[in-house]
């Protein structure tokens, strides 16, 4: 694929998940697709990752992922983006609070035929934490 159409690929991955149809998402998946994590000890299948997305839309409904930085080179495509939402359900093991989250990430894609065959996530977990108030933010 021209650099063009992985970085398309990419964009209708994000629309996907902030449409919150995650089913959607086998499309642009690969069959045998693997999400990593940092902090995870092992990468995640298409169904778990597909488990893990309908989580974060639960805890962060109507999230959308602001992409401020797509860069592609051969079969990668790097995002830097924030995934901005409300905290209006259960998220991080941590109950609803009603607050603005703003998670700043890092993500870098691996396309194969077509499709995303693989994901790798850098996030912003403290900061998460912080804004929905379940470990103290540094006061300034």
């Amino acid at each position: 694929m021209a650099t063009d159409e992985t970085k398309a690929l990419v964009r209708r991955y994000f629309a996907i998940v902030d449409g919150g149809d995650v089913a959607a998402l086998e499309a642009v998946l690969a069959p045998d697709f693997r999400l990593h994590m940092a902090g995870m000890p092992a990468p995640l299948d298409r169904a778990a990752a597909s488990g893990m997305l309908a989580g974060l839309l639960a805890g962060l409904p109507g999230v959308r992922h602001e992409l401020r930085e797509l860069v592609a080179e051969g079969d990668r495509v790097a995002v830097r983006l924030d995934a901005v939402g409300v905290h209006g359900g259960e998220f991080l093991s941590v109950p609803a609070s009603g607050r603005p989250v703003t998670i700043a990430a890092m993500n870098l894609f691996r396309v194969h035929d077509g499709r995303i065959a693989e994901q790798w996530v850098q996030m912003d977990g403290l900061g998460a934490l912080q804004q929905i108030g379940a470990m103290p933010a540094p006061q300034s």
